[in-house]
Parts: C-alpha cells; structure tokens; sequence
C-alpha cells in the first residue's frame, strides 16, 4: 500500500508539471477516496479562447487501492455539450480507466477528455434568436457565460433593438413636446379664468 501511495503522489506531482495552476488535486486522508484530482477542459485550439465553444471539469476520485481500481470520474460544469455527448464522454473514459487498470491512467483520461471536447467543438442546442441548432461551418458567436447566437442572428437583434430604442427615444420626446403644450394650454385657461376685472358681492 505504500508503494501505491508512492507511485499516486510521483504520477499526480507529474501532472502538476504539466497542468500548473489548471489541475487542482485535494487530499483528504480518511476519505474513501482520499485523493481527488480535477481540471476544467477545453478544446485544444492553439489559446484561441474565442474559438473555444465547449467546456467541462473533470473530476478523478482515487481510491486508497488506485491504480489497481479504476478512478471514479465525474463530469461538473459541462457548457455547449448535449446530455447524450455528456454519457458518451462518461462512458468512453470508463472504458479507458478500466482498460488500464493497474497502470496509471490519469494523464491518458485528461488527454482522452481533451481530444473529445476538440472533435466536438460545436455547441450543442440552437441559436436563442432564430431556436435553429448550430451546424458545423456557421459563423456564431459565444459570450462569455458560453451563450450562442448564429453571428447573423446577433447582428439582425442588435440593428432591430437599436432602432427600436431610436424609436422609442424619438415617442419619448414627442410625448415631451406634448405634454409641455398640454400644460401651455392648461395655463392659458387658468389665466383666462383669472378674470381680473371679475367682482364678488
């Protein structure tokens, strides 16, 4: 058993040089799986953030008997991934944990997650403007909180929702201007009440 907490500490300090500050490792001693390793993931395109359509955090619970029982994976935070691609990924991974067991896997199932999210750079779901699913080759665009809009549909809402707030604004000065000669009007008839020549017995 210490050799196998010798080969977990030497396998998950190479990761660390590799992942740096993007692999978080947590060890809780009288935990059922007292190590847990996790790194959020994205596709591998050069840094190009914006070209980043989907996400997840993977997570590897190592139990005390690790390598020679598989890690627990789980899945956190997924963006842009159907719940079928999200099984899929799942299940995939199991099968290379298991297909490796008593070796280590960790860096083989990151790198595994990785290259499924870069096969799968496309969001999955529709555009929130037009409701019609992305396909490979259109031009959308992401926000930040990994929201999608086919690039045209953003630039038709943007144009329709300037004019109507040029729209809205050009109301809002008429409804001024009127109301400013609602209360002009207003006034004359109060002076024109004032009857200064009027006499009360």
């Amino acid at each position: 058993s210490l050799s196998l907490s010798l080969s977990v500490d030497s396998e998950i300090e190479v990761l660390q040089s590799i992942y740096l500050d993007e692999l978080t490792v947590t060890h809780q001693q009288d935990s059922e799986c007292p190590w847990l390793v996790s790194i959020t993931l994205y596709p591998s395109t050069a840094q190009d953030c914006d070209s980043q359509y989907v996400r997840l955090t993977l997570s590897l619970a190592l139990s005390p008997q690790y390598p020679v029982c598989p890690p627990r994976i789980s899945i956190h935070n997924p963006r842009g991934l159907s719940d079928d691609k999200l099984q899929s990924v799942q299940q995939c991974l199991q099968s290379v944990a298991w297909s490796s067991v008593g070796a280590p896997v960790l860096y083989e199932l990151i790198e595994k997650a990785k290259e499924i999210l870069t096969d799968s750079n496309i969001p999955h779901g529709h555009c929130v403007i037009c409701l019609y699913d992305f396909k490979e080759g259109e031009v959308f665009t992401k926000t930040q909180c990994y929201h999608y809009f086919h690039s045209h549909c953003l630039g038709r809402y943007a144009t329709h929702s300037e004019s109507e707030l040029r729209h809205r604004l050009q109301e809002r000065k008429e409804d001024k201007t009127l109301n400013t000669k609602l209360a002009e009007v207003r006034e004359g008839q109060d002076s024109s009440n004032r009857n200064p020549y009027r006499i009360t017995l």
